[in-house]
């Protein structure tokens, strides 16, 4: 199992990468929203233990994928809302066409559905659209992901540490805002 320093260094990286392609091109962007949301359908069933694995990357890497395409065409969430309907009764035909007995049914249905709506959320990074105000807002998100992720591998144990995460994540934030 991986462990959680592992998971905060690679989520503080992929905010990070955000970040700083905010300032490319936009395609830089929509690579790099793309690759996370890929390394997320990968990892997210193996994270829960999901069974059935490989039907479960299917369905969320399928969602993620045609949420970026259909914010890309159509610049409107509307349709990302629509690709998020769609991924949510995938993952129940998903459950539909397993042959393994279906064990922990109740488990694997909601890790994918909430799988589903992190990957249909990863087309709000490219929401924001272009111009300098939206390199700034995707900028104070970056960096607030980024910080909070990386105080999360601190050795701080209890509610300090969350106290901790959340007061330097959003000071973070406010800073950066605050600079751009």
């Amino acid at each position: 199992m991986i462990s959680g320093t592992f998971r905060a260094v690679v989520t503080a990286t992929a905010a990070a990468g955000i970040g700083i392609t905010a300032f490319g091109d936009r395609s830089l962007l929509v690579i790099t929203v793309a690759g996370i949301a890929a390394l997320f359908a990968i990892g997210w069933p193996t994270l829960l233990e999901l069974p059935a694995r490989r039907g479960a990357v299917v369905v969320l890497a399928l969602t993620g994928g045609a949420a970026i395409a259909a914010l890309l065409v159509w610049n409107d969430l509307l349709y990302v809302a629509v690709v998020l309907g769609v991924g949510v009764v995938a993952a129940f035909v998903r459950e539909l066409v397993r042959r393994d007995g279906r064990p922990r049914l109740l488990e694997s249905v909601s890790g994918v559905v909430t799988g589903a709506v992190v990957m249909a959320s990863a087309a709000g990074w490219l929401a924001i659209g272009t111009g300098q105000v939206s390199v700034g807002l995707l900028l104070v998100g970056a960096v607030t992901l980024t910080v909070s992720s990386a105080c999360t591998a601190l050795p701080i144990p209890g509610w300090f540490g969350s106290a901790t995460t959340i007061v330097l994540g959003c000071a973070s934030g406010l800073l950066v805002g605050w600079a751009r």
